[in-house]
């Protein structure tokens, strides 16, 4: 793609997680220094819009409500599901555009880049029959895996924009900044509090770091850095999140927080220690001294960051990315003992912005 003087708009799709949708988002930041006129639509989900709505170089957010679309036709009801496909196809094509770029590569997400009535539509990995979809498709597992975000990086390279910097930074509100601050008073912590962050929970089982081992972390850091843990995850309080609360001494705060009121609460933490989830993710965007277990996945291994550190023992078998050969040991997690995650916390802390 070679630069050009005339203003080119540009239609960005991603349905996935939270870790995925702001390792992506420097992707507007790299085209905005080569078109900075350009017009950029993101489309995400409901959870991702809150991190992505006052981002400078995106122009406008559009929700693909997948979920309530499903609802209407579980419901039978074709009408109001016609009325909410119109409204999102309105929102979507609010400008003419050049390119839709798919960065998630399936199916749904290949729909609506065609939806968008994009000249050029380019499709990272396409698969799910979603290539069909596409004018053009771009390997997403040719770049630098090492580097995180490597996909949207190669990406971005294939059509002509530099990678040099890669800015994660999610956008929050003042208001999330208040609801956050409840959130943890309900606790008997403020954000102007010392505590750390821990993002233990995962539905993967081959993800999961011992339970043992949490607990220790949160009565040994409490111990002797005097830091309180908080407890961030997605969905509902489980037998693991109140154990450590009750056990611990954590601050449970499991699925009481916005996408966007986590994001506050991590910014404002001295430490993030975490699994392979998104919310570990966001410890990088803010540069909030974060330590990332990796083990059965192994999404990149450094984030140029002097506040990050990774965490992988590089078995033999890692990553088996859902088919392990350990007959469900998962010794690439329970090998990284609390000793190990201990060592590397006194270097992250001094690394604080």
């Amino acid at each position: 793609m070679k630069q050009a003087s005339a203003k080119k708009n540009f239609a960005i799709i991603h349905l996935g997680s939270i870790g995925d949708s702001i390792m992506a988002s420097p992707l507007a930041s790299a085209i905005k220094q080569q078109h900075p006129d350009a017009w950029i639509t993101w489309v995400t989900t409901q959870s991702c819009k809150e991190l992505l709505n006052d981002n400078p170089c995106i122009d406008k957010v559009v929700v693909a409500n997948y979920a309530k679309w499903k609802e209407s036709l579980k419901q039978l009801n074709p009408r109001r599901l016609l009325q909410e496909l119109s409204q999102f196809k309105a929102e979507l094509r609010c400008k003419p555009y050049e390119y839709a770029l798919d960065l998630q590569g399936i199916l749904k997400s290949g729909l609506a880049a065609n939806l968008s009535n994009a000249k050029h539509k380019i499709g990272l990995g396409s698969r799910e029959g979603s290539n069909w979809l596409m004018t053009k498709t771009i390997s997403r597992n040719l770049g630098d895996t090492t580097q995180i975000g490597s996909e949207y990086r190669y990406l971005a390279n294939q059509l002509g924009f530099s990678d040099n910097t890669w800015p994660m930074q999610p956008h929050t509100t003042a208001e999330a900044i208040d609801t956050a601050e409840k959130a943890l008073n309900n606790k008997n912590l403020s954000l102007n509090d010392k505590y750390i962050v821990i993002c233990p929970q995962t539905t993967e089982r081959e993800n999961r770091w011992p339970k043992s081992y949490w607990q220790q972390i949160c009565l040994r850091i409490r111990g002797r850095h005097h830091l309180r843990a908080v407890i961030l995850g997605e969905g509902q309080q489980t037998k693991l999140t109140a154990d450590l609360e009750r056990h611990g001494g954590a601050a449970d705060l499991t699925g009481k927080c916005s996408t966007a009121e986590a994001a506050i609460i991590i910014d404002h933490a001295k430490l993030i220690i975490g699994i392979d989830t998104g919310l570990t993710h966001l410890g990088h965007a803010y540069q909030t001294p974060t330590l990332a277990l990796f083990g059965p996945t192994h999404p990149y291994s450094h984030t140029g960051l002097e506040t990050s550190k990774i965490l992988h023992l590089d078995l033999n078998c890692s990553p088996c990315l859902g088919n392990p050969t350990c007959n469900g040991k998962y010794e690439c997690m329970s090998t990284i003992t609390p000793d190990t995650v201990l060592s590397q916390i006194k270097t992250l802390l001094r690394n604080k912005k």
